[in-house]
């Protein structure tokens, strides 16, 4: 049985990286795979290594037995671990681990925690979520770079796109902080006497994106690819019938 592994991007890794967050994947270590080496061999030893290539079926029963589920992503050469608490291999090779809720994941200007909910414990509740927000560095170099260009925009269309166009995906911490900054850039606009930044040039949907590249064995299954085909065409049959209820 083969495993996918390999992000599909920076959004993917992300996305990947913040679903398993929420299940209790706190535990993570890094590496990065030499020049001289082959991703996907790498890919391979890892996986033989820690038993990573299992059924969903078989990691629930092992959960049952108090054995920690272990997941490897990849991106380029880029690579995390991520585990949850039980017995597993990982605790005893990987020692320079961190925890997500105290060591946040930095990749690609994105910072990646866990963090106690607020909203909840206004309700008298506890509960934890995953938060994904921009890194402190990359947030205060987009801060100095849209403050100078409020300045020199003096009809503000480059800034309404420059704004909308932020390369990373809208999670709710991202938007406060992005929200944050047009607040910024419209009080010294405002100074000078210029339009404003306005809240429909910010981002609030996210788009959905494939986490993991497909495995080899995925791409070239004739029967796999019999099956998607016959769901496409089930999908656009309902759709079909559902259009001609309307119609009628």
């Amino acid at each position: 049985m083969q495993c996918a592994c390999e992000a599909t991007g920076v959004e993917g890794f992300v996305q990947r990286v913040v679903v398993l967050a929420a299940n209790k994947y706190y535990y993570w270590v890094s590496g990065t795979i030499p020049e001289d080496k082959n991703p996907e061999e790498v890919d391979r030893r890892l996986i033989e290594k820690y038993g990573l290539a299992i059924s969903r079926s078989k990691r629930a029963r092992q959960k049952k037995r108090g054995i920690a589920s272990v997941q490897y992503i990849r991106l380029g050469r880029s690579f995390v671990l991520m585990a949850t608490e039980g017995i597993h291999a990982f605790w005893q090779e990987e020692l320079e681990r961190y925890d997500l809720r105290k060591n946040p994941m930095r990749v690609c200007g994105y910072s990646i925690s866990v963090r106690e909910d607020g909203a909840a414990r206004h309700e008298g509740v506890w509960r934890e979520r995953v938060s994904v927000r921009l890194d402190k560095r990359r947030y205060l170099e987009l801060r100095d770079h849209y403050l100078e260009l409020a300045r020199r925009d003096l009809e503000g269309e480059t800034l309404r796109d420059a704004f909308f166009n932020i390369p990373y995906q809208p999670f709710a911490p991202i938007r406060r902080q992005i929200g944050s900054l047009r607040r910024q850039v419209n009080a010294k606009r405002k100074l000078a006497g210029l339009s404003q930044v306005p809240k429909t040039s910010v981002r609030f949907r996210k788009g959905v994106v494939r986490q993991l590249k497909p495995v080899l064995e995925e791409r070239t299954d004739p029967r796999r690819k019999a099956a998607m085909a016959a769901a496409a065409d089930q999908r656009k049959g309902v759709k079909g019938v559902q259009q001609g209820r309307k119609a009628a």
